[in-house]
């Protein structure tokens, strides 16, 4: 039964990944999946999330003094966590069966809990919230075990062009396991050489070229795929939305590094079973 969202049947604006898709998933740790989802949900969605977080720019101006939206923006961390608590749209949108199927087909596991979702507005280099991203794993930080079968739905909510600030990843490298120690993503910042210096097991994995993306298009990748992006060299801001799907069985092992996750109560060593995580691919 599809989801219906206002006046969106999902299964109409969301499609199925290809064969090839997957296969090159599993084999790479990420895919460039085209129009995932089409460009009138796409839309709506980012209408959403800008009335969420109260900043409705696509473009600045390079002289943001007059402008106390703009200016506080430019000036704070371009992220903004679990939208989904904030707006019904956004909450139907993102624990749909569609985008869980699509996690659950791509990984092969089943079933498929949704845990967080972030918007990420990478914001013009110059306001100095739109540096290089620094390479990194995402799951060793996360208070989960095993960091295995993760994956990020990173979903372009405008157009973005290669110089806006494309994430890139290291081919395969997923298949290396965890490398990072828990915190160590989160206080280094490693450039691409630094990361391949610090991890020389990474070497012999390709780096992917940045896409140029439409408003639907998605990236996806394993929670230990290693990545990161180039700064935005424009003035417009990169919207993506990102959510990560993770096995059901995965367990809740209580960390301090997922304030989140630390916060709701969930119980040491057990699967994080939870309202707040629902279900969405069985």
């Amino acid at each position: 039964m599809s989801t219906v969202v206002e006046s969106f049947v999902l299964s109409e604006h969301v499609r199925v990944p290809t064969d090839e898709e997957v296969a090159f998933f599993r084999e790479n740790g990420w895919a460039y999946l085209p129009q995932l989802v089409s460009r009138e949900l796409a839309g709506e969605v980012l209408r959403h999330i800008k009335a969420v977080i109260g900043f409705d720019y696509d473009e600045l101006p390079e002289d943001v003094t007059g402008n106390p939206n703009a200016v506080f923006t430019s000036k704070s961390f371009a992220i903004n966590t679990m939208p989904r608590l904030q707006d019904e749209f956004l909450k139907q949108y993102v624990e749909s069966r569609e985008l869980g199927e699509v996690a659950a087909r791509l990984t092969g596991i089943r079933p498929m809990r949704l845990v967080t979702d972030t918007v990420i507005y990478k914001m013009p280099q110059w306001t100095g919230a739109g540096e290089e991203t620094e390479w990194h794993q995402d799951m060793p930080n996360v208070t989960i075990e095993p960091k295995t079968g993760c994956i990020q739905t990173w979903l372009a909510l405008c157009e973005i062009t290669e110089d806006m600030g494309g994430m890139q990843h290291l081919s395969g490298s997923h298949k290396e396991g965890p490398v990072i120690e828990a915190n160590d993503s989160m206080a280094n910042q490693w450039t691409l050489d630094e990361f391949l210096e610090e991890f020389p097991q990474m070497r012999d994995h390709p780096i992917s070229e940045p896409h140029h993306y439409d408003p639907g298009d998605a990236l996806v990748h394993d929670g230990l795929c290693a990545h990161g992006a180039l700064p935005n060299k424009t003035n417009r801001v990169r919207w993506a939305y990102t959510s990560y799907r993770m096995p059901a069985s995965t367990r809740y092992v209580g960390r301090p590094t997922s304030p989140w996750l630390d916060s709701i109560g969930l119980e040491l060593g057990k699967p994080m079973d939870h309202p707040m995580l629902p279900i969405v691919a069985e």
